[in-house]
């Protein structure tokens, strides 16, 4: 996507938000796209980290689209149950869980793949990505109830599955 497209997009989620599109409205949206357009260019164009430049455009891909529907009721589900657990150690008398960090790999093949799974790890409740070590790949979590620290599929316990849908969706 190029940054005129990522202007436009911007522009037009202003006006939705804003709730009209009267003139100083928008010459006020411009004016912040603008300054945001300029700020965070190099991120606009991919280039994250060091090291990591943009690897050519996607093409559009339907599949990606069905991918992203089937999985945000999945999401939806995974963040409701956490909810619940986390509420049931607030609600247990004492202290019931062992926080703690807990490294694991990111495992995909693009840093903005890494950064969306990384998002996703932090929205669900219980969890917080620290920190991503790009030269092994590793996130850094930080994980309400590391009791079962033994357990062999710690990762899928903190990623429930999330990774393989990332990568179809990033493409």
């Amino acid at each position: 996507m190029g940054i005129a497209t990522y202007a436009i997009a911007l522009f037009g989620a202003w006006i939705v938000f804003a709730g009209s599109a009267d003139p100083l409205s928008a010459l006020l949206g411009g004016m912040v796209i603008l300054v945001a357009m300029i700020l965070f260019r190099r991120s606009i164009q991919g280039r994250w980290l060091p090291g990591h430049e943009p690897q050519g455009r996607k093409r559009f891909h339907p599949g990606r689209i069905v991918y992203t529907l089937v999985f945000l009721p999945l999401f939806l589900g995974k963040i409701f149950l956490s909810g619940i657990a986390i509420a049931r150690f607030a609600f247990t008398p004492g202290v019931s869980f062992w926080p703690g960090i807990v490294k694991t790999t990111g495992g995909l093949p693009t840093i903005g793949a890494t950064t969306i799974l990384a998002n996703l790890i932090t929205l669900t409740p219980g969890t917080l990505t620290m920190d991503y070590d790009p030269a092994s790949d590793t996130l850094y979590i930080h994980w309400m109830d590391v009791s079962d620290y033994e357990a062999r599929d710690i990762d899928g316990q903190i990623t429930s599955g999330m990774r393989p849908w990332v990568r179809r969706i990033s493409g």
